[in-house]
């Protein structure tokens, strides 16, 4: 993820979440200077899907048929989308 990609995610979360520098690490599960890092020198790929993953509201994965009460499955054990 190119630097400026995630600049304009972290932006963009502060104005249509009202999130907090803060709250955007929460989410990372990181800390609030690799947020300025990944500003200045871009971040993994896998930061890259993670916000495209929180921005577009997708929760974490959980194995098929495993129903940790965030999801609804089927009789087969399939989970719902």
């Amino acid at each position: 993820m190119e630097a400026n990609d995630f600049a304009a995610w972290v932006t963009t979360m502060k104005e249509t979440r009202g999130w907090s520098e803060r709250e955007c690490t929460r989410q990372l599960g990181c800390g609030i200077n690799q947020i300025t890092r990944w500003r200045q020198s871009g971040a993994p790929e896998y930061i890259g899907r993670a916000c495209a993953a929180i921005a577009l509201d997708i929760p974490s994965w959980t194995a098929a048929g495993s129903n940790n009460g965030n999801t609804e499955t089927d009789a087969h054990g399939t989970q719902a989308l």
